[in-house]
């Protein structure tokens, strides 16, 4: 049960919220000072904290934030209430590290659950990105284990009968069948069935492709309708041309979309969005959706996206907006493909965008040949009456990712960038959003380079435990070698190779096997049909599945005669 904190001095209030949360399942605590917090959190695992802004009696929330920051001390995520209605108070929280703000008014009790509900499954979120890159630095964990696992949803399918020939536990606990009813069904029986045609026409298109996104709708047991976000990466599965597909849920920010209406407050629309791109996508990024967006939210006339690359002495302009479809026709127009074009960069310019927040510029031939390029910059100036020029750094952890250009024309009414608050926040989503794309794929590399270096490699390799001797996992070399199916195998221990008489020298160097230190060793083996070879091993220590293992690689064998 999540447990919610309630950092409020009005005690109506407070009542109010502990009411409504815990008839919503949450466990919750109050305390009325930030001193009766620090004490809470000092003795009690806390899931979310909701903190007034102003306690009548204490330091603003503001004050209390930044000195457990400064100590160092535990500092759960937490959402702002204020009574003040000031929007300027919600922005500078959110810079701070609020999750969201409630304006403590008359809808105060009838938003606050689906707020809570929201923050707290993207908390959950952000939680997988973590996981996600604990599980990328353990390059040992083969891919069944990420399979069965993993938090989100996946199938393995025949890719010509479209049958299910395994599911994980999340795919059974999110969709409500058993593991044995998915078995029995084909991918079909959870589509709606007025999306079967739809499904046949994009099949030829998914299995041309060795990674696909797909946005379509799923069927739950109990009827239940989901949209969904697919990516299929085509595999092969006990020699079987096979379809691995991962299932994000995006049902809850589809209805949200749906119900989306003239959105009253800026920073609620850029919130939004930004969680859609972080959410909704994560194979191909959109860069011109988020510069249609920056343009929307700054007021700019022209908004472009630089990526920097090669140790920042390159960029690339990824998204360009302003000009109709002049980055859709830039082959046409320019004679090459803005996208793909890398360009030199000025690494003064750089370093000022690196060290600094905004840029404000006069002129827009100030950036000419730096982060624009002079036919680009004349493009411009023929089509707008443009003024000025700021750049928007994107940075992660203090690391520049890339720059949004923003050009002005005569008409912005004012000399520097309208709430540039906002439009922080709008960068450090996009810096998020990139990171967790750049994460997605350094995972599959490391899935594909997992099989290359083991299960694919012409050397025989095993890896036993270290405790037991049994065998965990060995590849097609070794499978060819000793003659036995992969499931045999896995039932077998290091001691059901050896010939009889070399037991007991196995048997003695036992201590040595479960030590930290490599070994290399000549003994005798036996396959299944009782042929003896002589083999060169070398063994490695290694961590498998959460085991201390062995990593046996046969370095020669030789056949004996009888």
């Amino acid at each position: 049960m999540k447990r919610i904190l309630i950092v409020e001095d009005d005690t109506g209030i407070a009542q109010l919220i502990q009411l409504e949360l815990e008839e919503s399942g949450y466990e919750t605590l109050w305390a009325d000072t930030f001193q009766q917090a620090d004490d809470i959190l000092e003795s009690q695992t806390i899931n979310l904290m909701v903190v007034d802004f102003k306690l009548s009696a204490d330091a603003n929330a503001r004050d209390w934030i930044r000195s457990r920051k400064s100590k160092k001390l535990l500092l759960p995520p937490f959402i702002i209430s204020t009574g003040q209605g000031d929007e300027r108070i919600a922005v500078e929280m959110m810079k701070m590290g609020a999750r969201d703000y409630l304006l403590k008014d008359s809808m105060l009790i009838s938003r606050l659950t689906n707020i809570i509900k929201r923050v707290l499954k993207e908390i959950e979120q952000d939680e997988k990105i973590a996981l996600s890159k604990r599980v990328l630095q353990e390059n040992e964990i083969r891919y069944r284990m990420l399979f069965e696992k993993n938090p989100e949803p996946m199938f393995i399918t025949d890719s010509e009968t479209f049958r299910f020939l395994e599911v994980n536990d999340a795919a059974v606990r999110h969709y409500g069948y058993s593991k044995q009813e998915f078995l029995s069904m084909t991918f079909m029986d959870i589509r709606p069935k007025e999306d079967i045609e739809l499904m046949h026409k994009n099949i030829a298109h998914f299995l041309k492709k060795k990674l696909t996104k797909a946005y379509v709708r799923h069927l739950k047991k109990n009827g239940e309708l989901m949209h969904v976000e697919l990516t299929l990466v085509l595999i092969n599965w006990n020699d079987k041309k096979a379809t691995h597909v991962l299932v994000n849920d995006i049902t809850g920010k589809v209805k949200t979309q749906e119900k989306l209406q003239n959105n009253r407050f800026l920073l609620r629309k850029i919130l939004d969005e930004s969680t859609f791109f972080i959410q909704a996508q994560s194979g191909i990024i959109n860069f011109n959706k988020i510069t249609d967006t920056m343009v929307e939210i700054s007021g700019a006339r022209v908004a472009a996206f630089q990526r920097f690359g090669n140790e920042f002495k390159e960029y690339n302009i990824k998204g360009f907006s302003g000009l109709g479809d002049f980055a859709i026709n830039s082959s046409r127009i320019l004679g090459f493909n803005l996208r793909d074009k890398a360009w030199e960069s000025n690494l003064s310019l750089v370093e000022s965008i690196q060290k600094g927040d905004f840029i404000h510029i006069e002129k827009l031939h100030e950036i000419e040949n730096k982060l624009l390029s002079k036919t680009i910059v004349s493009i411009v100036s023929d089509a707008f009456n443009v003024s000025s020029v700021s750049l928007v750094p994107v940075k992660y952890q203090e690391v520049l990712l890339g720059v949004f250009t923003l050009i002005f024309d005569q008409n912005y009414p004012e000399s520097k960038l309208i709430n540039p608050e906002v439009i922080e926040i709008f960068a450090k989503q996009v810096s998020q959003y990139i990171i967790r794309v750049q994460t997605d794929r350094a995972l599959l590399r490391k899935q594909q380079e997992y099989q290359n270096l083991f299960e694919l490699n012409p050397q025989a390799m095993m890896i036993f435990d270290s405790e037991s001797l049994r065998c965990l996992d060995v590849n097609v070399a070794a499978l060819n070698l000793y003659g036995y199916s992969k499931d045999e195998f896995l039932q077998l221990s290091i001691m059901d190779l050896r010939s009889a008489e070399e037991i007991p020298a196995l048997i003695d160097s036992y201590k040595e096997f479960r030590s930290d230190l490599p070994t290399k060793t000549t003994t005798v083996h036996q396959t299944k049909t009782n042929e003896r070879y002589q083999v060169e091993l070398s063994a490695s220590i290694i961590e498998f599945k959460n085991r201390k293992a062995r990593h046996v690689l046969v370095n020669k064998y030789t056949k004996l005669e009888e």
